[in-house]
């Protein structure tokens, strides 16, 4: 399923499809989804969560654990890398070339993006 999404132009969003571990993106006339990026040097993401498109037209999105949670547990402190191909949660921005950086990976649960007005 999807969670976080961002329009990117008049027709399409960009979908963080945590279950398929990839970023996608969907358009909208025609409903076809396309990964954008599933990888990293790699190794695939841990499931992307939340996106927002930067006025230069390259996407930022968190990449935590959330997709590794035990599903019989009924809280959600215990986060595991043991299933993680990349063995971090991260934050990322895809360029609009389609370069993927990793800009943060020092937070176990990277969650939410915004950008402020102006920047």
């Amino acid at each position: 399923g999807s969670n976080g999404m961002a329009m990117v132009s008049n027709d399409s969003v960009a979908v963080c499809q945590h279950g398929g571990r990839r970023l996608a993106l969907m358009n909208l006339r025609s409903k076809e989804i396309s990964a954008l990026v599933g990888e990293f040097q790699g190794k695939r993401l841990n499931g992307p969560n939340d996106v927002v498109l930067h006025k230069s037209g390259d996407l930022f999105f968190t990449d935590p654990y959330y997709a590794f949670l035990e599903k019989s547990r009924f809280y959600d402190d215990n986060y595991t890398d043991a299933k993680s191909d990349l063995g971090f949660a991260g934050v990322y921005r895809l360029t609009k070339e389609g370069e993927l950086k990793l800009l943060d990976s020092s937070t176990s649960r990277p969650n939410g993006l915004a950008w402020i007005p102006g920047s």
